[in-house]
């Protein structure tokens, strides 16, 4: 990313719009890239859209996320 690009990206509102700019600079982005960058970027106010939710949802836990005590609880074997 150039300083031009990444000046653009800062005056984006919604993911739609840093996808755009992404698109001007010849770049692809994911939605969940976008919405990372979205909020890295600092722009995001108030609420998200059902768009920047969709793009950002997930909730699954990881193992660097889970404590010892989850993480033996979810490995044991079903009786």
């Amino acid at each position: 990313m150039n300083k031009e690009m990444i000046e653009k990206m800062k005056a984006a509102k919604s993911v739609e719009e840093i996808i755009a700019v992404a698109k001007e600079f010849g770049e692809e982005l994911t939605k969940e890239k976008a919405a990372e960058l979205l909020n890295s970027l600092g722009n995001v106010e108030g609420e998200l859209s059902d768009d920047d939710l969709d793009a950002v949802a997930g909730g699954g836990l990881t193992g660097s996320m889970m404590s010892g005590n989850s993480r033996a609880f979810l490995n044991q074997k079903p009786y």
